[in-house]
Formats: C-alpha cells, structure tokens, sequence
C-alpha cells in the first residue's frame, strides 16, 4: 500500500485530537489480510494497512457489528468466521502486540473523497506508514502515553485576535 497524499483534520471545533487523512493506491480488502490471535485479539497486517477485531468467542459477547459475520484467513491459511466481533482502537493492539505499533487514521483510495475531506474510512496503519503520511503532511508524531501507548498530532494553538 502506497501512501500517494496525506493532510489533518484538525478538528479545531471539537475536543478530538487530530486525525491523519491518508489517500492511498489501495485498501486491502479482508480476503487478503491475514490474522493472528493473541488475548482475544484478531491482527492482520498487509503492506502497512492493519485490520483488527476483538472476539472472545463466548455467545455473551457476539454481539458487535449486529451480529455480522466476519470470515477471515489466519496467517497458517486456516478459515475462520468471527460471529458479532467488537471493533477496538491501537491503543489497545499496541498493548498486545507491541513490536508491531499501529495507529488509527482516517483513510480512503478514492481521490474525490480525498479532494473532499469527508466520507473516509475508519482504518489503522502501521506507525511506519503513519510517519511517512505525516511527513507528507507536514507535521510530527507524538507518542502519547496514557495508559495505552498510542501516536497522536498535536493540537495546533489557535491564535486569537
């Protein structure tokens, strides 16, 4: 996955931290990632673009996503179907798996959304790509640690007149 431009919603009306907003050749679809478990945590990485869930696999706790069904390939091609799994945040995978860092990122491969500045995916990358997107767009990465380690853009300071 090749990031070809980057920019950052400041969110300077809201109390968010700034998001990266990448535009890239290609979002790998689900049937090419390739998962690996560890405590209840289902990770793929391709190429720099990171796909997780998090299923324990009791019947109390299928209830993400409505329900839906996910199919996945794990590392060893082995398939297995994820019944109602949660979504999660970097944080929470950079705790898991640390070698491997992610960070959460605002992504599409559609120019015109890109052009636009809304309607991107939700979607998460390694902290490599997130580094060469933010060079691209101009500003630094900054380990913030919280609890849960996590990558973040500093809030630009509004100058009043």
């Amino acid at each position: 996955m090749k990031v070809l431009a980057a920019s950052v919603e400041w969110s300077d009306q809201f109390a968010n931290d700034p998001m990266l907003e990448l535009l890239v050749d290609k979002i790998p679809t689900t049937s090419e990632m390739r998962f690996e478990n560890k405590e209840s945590m289902w990770v793929a990485y391709n190429d720099g673009y990171v796909e997780f869930y998090s299923h324990t696999g009791r019947d109390e706790n299928q209830r993400g996503f409505g329900g839906a069904v996910y199919d996945i390939t794990l590392v060893d091609g082995t398939k297995k179907s994820l019944r109602g799994p949660w979504s999660s945040r970097a944080g929470v995978v950079n705790a898991i798996f640390p070698d491997r860092p992610v960070v959460d990122v605002m992504i599409t491969d559609d120019p015109e959304v890109f052009g636009r500045g809304y309607t991107f995916y939700s979607g998460h990358v390694t902290l490599d790509v997130a580094k060469q997107a933010a060079k691209l767009a101009r500003v630094k990465l900054v380990k913030k640690d919280d609890g849960e380690v996590t990558w973040r853009i500093p809030k630009r300071r509004m100058v009043s007149k």
